[in-house]
Order: structure tokens, then sequence, then C-alpha cells
């Protein structure tokens, strides 16, 4: 019994381990947002629009013709080190439903090159 306890919690933890991801680099293409900033990053096979939630610091500008915020333009083409998932909403977006699967970045750190 003990040992199929101990093996449990060590394929349960190698599974959590196996399924998260690490942060990758990303090249900052766009960003802004009224109620809520995003960033549009890509890598080399895709462009992915992530959700701020507060981690990307203080890299936007008042946008005077939408009334919301875009990049500041000496952001774009920066470079980042991020990890972001798919999930639901749940009501943190303004605009897109409650059920609706939004990319939210879990950490973002500004690297030093372009």
């Amino acid at each position: 019994m003990k040992t199929k306890f101990i093996s449990l919690a060590l394929s349960l933890g190698l599974c959590s381990t196996l399924t998260y991801a690490k942060p990758a680099e990303y090249t900052i293409v766009h960003g802004g947002g009224i109620d809520d900033t995003f960033l549009e990053i890509k890598d080399q096979k895709r462009i992915y629009n992530v959700y701020c939630q507060e981690l990307c610091g203080n890299w936007f500008l008042e946008d005077p013709n939408s009334g919301g915020e875009q990049i500041d333009p000496k952001y774009v083409g920066r470079k980042v080190l991020a990890d972001f998932k798919l999930e639901v909403n749940k009501g943190r977006i303004v605009g897109p439903a409650e059920n609706e699967k939004l990319y939210f970045f879990k950490s973002l750190k500004l690297l030093n090159k372009k």
C-alpha cells in the first residue's frame, strides 16, 4: 500500500512537471487596450494576443484616439521572456464571454536585447 501511494505521488509530480510550459522568448509586436491591456507577441511560428493582468509593467501610453492605451513605441520589437496559458475568461476581461478562452500571462520579463 505504501509503495502504491509513493508511486502515485511520484507520477502526479512528474505529470505536473511535464505539462508545465517553461518560459520562452518572444518579440513584442503591438499592445494596448481600453479596459484591459494585452501584448501581441510572436515567436518563429505564431502570433499570440496575451492579456497582461498587471504583469506588463508601465509599458503603455495614453491613446487619445481610442480613449485607451497603446504600447509605448520603444517596446515594439523588444524581446520578452514569457509564460502564458489559455484559460477561461471567468470575468477577468471586459467584453469576451465568461466562458471564452483567452491567453493570460503567468510570468513576463523584459529582456535587454532587441
